[in-house]
């Protein structure tokens, strides 16, 4: 239960602090645009610097809250730890201050199934300790996302402040989005904002509620489809093909649960078809007109060019993309099989990739090096075994089954809704971890675990909600 003060209005009046959201998210976007071009040394001086500005606000929960979200959206790593993942420190003492509660409060399904990930990835720790102990540091990426998701899953209790946190993160995707389109539009190159190639998937997410907005919302559907067409527009020139097959995925989907169940949500299963035929009519539209004025644009820029500067011939050598992604599967999947059982540790494989290479040094150096497997299933394989992975797979299911059963069990219309928006980012992390490895670590773990607790909160709401009415029934009785 969050700790009230009356000189505090900051915390009873959320909108209020939109404005302070806003200036610091700009002020921090000033700060990664001037040390883009600096020395790390330099970040951590900032790193050092900001610590007790972050110990101040952490006696406001929504502000500290608040700034872990934006955070997100701000490309700035030290040493391999995204910033987000060192506030969900803040936002954790920031909980601790602020609220009052029981450690009961904190069992749940989702706890339980990874705890049973965490058992199984523990054999490989052997190989941590023993061969890699520079990757041991890697795993608190796993503390930091336990950390998040029960913190989340703790402190909400209403649907208000699910609702605000999807608004606040579609309100920085949208600035980001912006920027990416007018970036690309006036250099003509493959931009991801100041957020970073993690964006592809913010926007992702972005399109996905707003999508859900637009069909199930009954008010503000044209400002819905505005935010949908802009953050198409932006994940367009993103020009990251991998996440179109995604998104669109999971659109269809949506479309066609939505469609076959349209007397459960009350809309008008004509209107659904028209409205979604006229958005992929008017995205269609516009992408082949824009290949027709720049095919630049579609290109992609997937083919690297690098120099062999020890040639004298000076060759230049030109490589696909997925090519490249090939060089680091194929180590990868050396790797497991050379420890099929208990994986080469977890987190470990870019530590020791070189091992288990069987490419020319300069493919290796220039592709693999220091990399990740770069595809979530194929990265618990190596590092975690036959072992890790199974226990891996046990939680990823227990969360999506999780979240179909809240959606099952939802009554009112806001209970459908947020289990309709909870259920499917879910089912869109899961295709995206098909493609690449960014949910394990940095603002990808964090983004997941906001995801994650958002569940256990839904399920939560869902439950009180129910509590009380079976409460009024039997008094009425």
């Amino acid at each position: 239960m969050l700790v009230q003060t009356s000189n505090n209005n900051l915390i009873n009046q959320p909108l209020k602090l939109l404005p302070l959201f806003v200036f610091i998210f700009l002020c921090a976007v000033v700060l990664v645009l001037v040390l883009s071009s600096s020395e790390i040394t330099t970040r951590y001086y900032i790193l050092i610097i900001s610590i007790p500005f972050c110990l101040f606000i952490i006696v406001n929960y929504k502000l500290t809250f608040a700034i872990l979200v934006i955070s997100l959206f701000i490309n700035l790593n030290f040493f391999y730890f995204s910033i987000s993942e060192l506030l969900v420190v803040f936002v954790f003492l920031s909980f601790l201050f602020t609220h009052k509660f029981k450690v009961g409060e904190f069992n749940n399904q989702i706890l339980f199934y990874f705890g049973i990930f965490i058992l199984s990835i523990l054999p490989s720790f052997y190989n941590l300790i023993f061969n890699i102990p520079e990757a041991l540091p890697l795993s608190l990426h796993l503390l930091f996302f336990v950390l998040i998701f029960t913190i989340v899953a703790a402190s909400f209790n209403n649907y208000i402040q699910i609702r605000n946190l999807l608004i606040l993160f579609l309100i920085i995707s949208l600035i980001n989005g912006l920027y990416v389109i007018g970036m690309a539009i006036l250099t003509g190159n493959r931009i991801f904002g100041f957020s970073g190639i993690m964006y592809v998937d913010y926007v992702g997410y972005s399109i996905v509620i707003s999508f859900l907005f637009l069909m199930l919302e009954k008010k503000r559907k044209l400002l819905s489809l505005v935010l949908l067409l802009a953050f198409s527009l932006a994940l367009i020139f993103t020009q990251t093909r991998s996440i179109w097959l995604v998104t669109s995925l999971t659109l269809l989907l949506i479309f066609l649960h939505i469609t076959f169940n349209h007397k459960k949500y009350n809309v008008n299963r004509l209107k659904l078809i028209v409205t979604f035929s006229l958005i992929v009519f008017a995205i269609a539209i516009f992408v082949l007109t824009l290949k027709d004025v720049n095919k630049g644009y579609f290109e992609r820029i997937e083919i690297k060019k690098i120099e062999q500067t020890d040639d004298p011939m000076r060759q230049t050598l030109q490589i696909n993309s997925l090519v490249t992604r090939y060089f680091i599967w194929s180590i990868a999947w050396d790797a497991f099989t050379s420890n099929p059982i208990t994986g080469v540790g977890i987190y470990g494989f870019p530590f020791v990739s070189n091992e288990y290479s069987k490419i020319d040094n300069f493919l290796y150096e220039a592709y693999v090096e220091r990399l990740t497997p770069h595809e979530t299933f194929l990265a618990m394989l190596t590092e975690g075994g036959m072992v890790g992975f199974l226990g891996f797979i046990i939680f990823l299911i227990s969360t999506i089954f999780f979240a179909i059963k809240s959606y099952l069990i939802s009554k009112s219309d806001d209970e459908l809704f947020f289990s309709e928006i909870i259920l499917w980012l879910t089912l869109y992390t899961l295709f995206s971890m098909i493609i690449t490895d960014a949910w394990l670590w940095g603002h990808g773990i964090v983004l997941w675990g906001l995801l994650i607790g958002m569940s256990i909160a839904n399920r939560k709401i869902i439950n009180l909600n129910s509590s009380k009415q079976n409460n009024l029934y039997e008094n009425k009785l």
